[in-house]
């Protein structure tokens, strides 16, 4: 199984975020891969963002913060980080915290 870094920053600068705004104007939309889809050991929304992880994975890993999958599904900061959790938990994810100063 593959490993999918999950970093939280306290702070993205101005040139991600604007890529950020590109994709979600982009966005069609989450595909959950058939491996996942029939995980046994993943709930529906686990499922749903590790398959959100995946689609933000780059070179760097998946850079995303509580606050954007936040506002992705429509959920708390916190109930994010009870997801996000569980997935380290089981093993499908680590993260890796990253605080970037204001300059």
């Amino acid at each position: 199984m593959n490993t999918y870094y999950l970093v939280q920053t306290a702070e993205i600068i101005n040139t991600q975020n604007l890529q950020k705004q590109k994709l979600l104007k982009n966005f069609k939309g989450i595909c959950i891969p058939e491996k996942l889809c029939n995980d046994k050991y993943l709930t529906w929304i686990e499922k749903l963002f590790l398959a959100r992880i995946i689609s933000l994975n780059n070179s760097d890993g998946c850079i995303a913060r509580n606050k954007e999958f936040a506002e992705f599904f429509n959920m708390s900061r916190g109930r994010c980080s009870q997801i996000i959790s569980s997935l380290i938990k089981k093993k499908y994810i680590s993260v890796r915290y990253q605080v970037e100063k204001k300059v």
